[in-house]
């Protein structure tokens, strides 16, 4: 899937068999397989299996008495509450603020006319108001993705392009700017890299109007619909959301502490906020980067009492969370490939001329004719060296074939050992 392997969500669902409904199991299978870059399933799924592990839990039970289900009715010897899960993402505004899809479309007509030389500076430009700082939303000055051919990637940029091809010594500068639009794309022949600079449009500007207070908001009338009597609260997933990786340390940007004060006290119903953002975890050496989950709550002065065996508990719920390899929005990026690779993809250990150790499922997707050569051998580096095409070259066969399991990650390991020179190949 996305977020969590698809071996660790099969484990999670079947687990979570045991205390739901099968019509329960039966839908998040069905969202998992209708939209699999919709991360409040995956998230939805965890929570219930975790907490499971730790108390008693009931999902979206319908005898509280009231109009609305809630997706969490937890109770244990330390506390009991009721409350809904929530997944926060930046996706509506990176959707007013398309910056990947200019470095997209850049990257593609500079390959296309075949440029290799220098490198790109983009600079996008925001509004006057964005600079006053805090109460102002931070959009960038770009045109909708509808209008880039008119407005970006038109005649004036293919004349630009023409001209670095012509000269590639020279410098060379686009821009468009008018009231609505300031991007501004640089050439530098000399420069061995790409990059460029914008406003950081994704934190909390707006103090009543940032992704986590808006999905927070969406929750209240619903937790007081559901008729349960006791402490009713709202638990907040990262999606991709900027405000729960970093909680919000830019000049002009509120805090997720200060946010989520705001909503409780305009809310004084809700008992508390339990927020799960995903922060890489520089402590794994030697292996992939990993992302660890970093929890937090929040409890208004009229639910203290709450506040201890809340931490406690989230703290659980973070330790034994199933792993997760990499961060929500790149989760969702990976979810949109339809092709489903082997976690393993390209990545491999080389032993000498002794042996190589490969992805099984790519190698098991390369001999079903399912996985192109050349992607395969490109993605592992042959073009500067190829082992098998060394072993043969030598005369030497494989002798040997071992299977490392992955445990609950998306692959195996398949380790080919090459063995001395033989007549039959030599």
């Amino acid at each position: 899937m996305a977020l969590f392997s698809r071996r660790c969500l099969r484990r999670m669902l079947t687990e979570n068999s045991l205390f739901l409904q099968p019509d329960q199991v039966a839908q998040h299978v069905s969202r998992l397989d209708k939209v699999p870059t919709d991360l409040s399933t995956e998230w939805e799924i965890a929570i219930l299996n975790v907490l499971h592990s730790i108390g008693t839990v009931e999902h979206e039970p319908p005898d509280l008495g009231g109009s609305r289900f809630m997706d969490v009715v937890f109770s244990s010897p330390a506390i009991q509450f009721a409350a809904d899960i929530v997944t926060v993402s930046d996706k509506p505004a990176h959707e007013r603020n398309p910056v990947d899809r200019i470095w997209e479309e850049l990257a593609r007509r500079v390959y296309k006319q075949k440029i290799t030389t220098g490198g790109f500076n983009l600079n996008i430009g925001a509004s006057p108001d964005a600079l006053n700082g805090l109460g102002v939303r931070h959009d960038l000055l770009l045109p909708p993705i509808s209008k880039f051919g008119e407005v970006i990637f038109n005649q004036d940029f293919d004349a630009f392009l023409k001209r670095i091809k012509n000269t590639p010594s020279a410098r060379q500068q686009f821009r468009v700017r008018d009231s609505t639009r300031d991007i501004s794309i640089d050439y530098d022949p000399d420069a061995k890299t790409w990059g460029g600079s914008h406003l950081s449009y994704t934190g909390a500007n707006v103090l009543d109007r940032n992704p986590v207070f808006n999905a927070l908001k969406t929750k209240v009338e619903k937790l007081k619909l559901s008729g349960y009597s006791g402490p009713r609260g709202i638990i907040v997933c990262d999606g991709g959301c900027q405000m729960l990786t970093t909680g919000g340390t830019g000049v002009y940007e509120y805090t997720l502490r200060r946010v989520v004060a705001d909503f409780l006290r305009q809310n004084q119903s809700v008992a508390f906020v339990a927020t799960i953002g995903l922060r890489q975890d520089s402590s794994v050496r030697g292996e992939r980067g990993r992302y660890k989950p970093v929890p937090d709550v929040f409890v208004p002065r009229t639910f203290a009492a709450l506040r201890e065996p809340l931490a406690r508990l989230f703290g659980e719920v973070a330790r034994q969370l199933s792993l997760i390899e990499t961060s929500a929005e790149n989760a969702v990026g990976r979810a949109e490939v339809s092709e489903r690779l082997g976690a393993g993809f390209g990545g491999y250990q080389l032993g000498g001329d002794k042996y190589m150790k490969i992805s099984a499922i790519s190698a098991l997707q390369l001999f079903a004719g399912k996985l192109d050569y050349a992607s395969f051998a490109a993605a592992h580096g042959f073009g500067q060296r190829n082992p098998f095409a060394d072993a043969l070259h030598e005369g030497r066969v494989i002798r040997n074939c071992k299977i490392e399991t992955g445990g609950e990650e998306d692959d195996d390991w398949i380790t080919f050992e090459f063995g001395e020179p033989d007549a039959a190949v030599a």
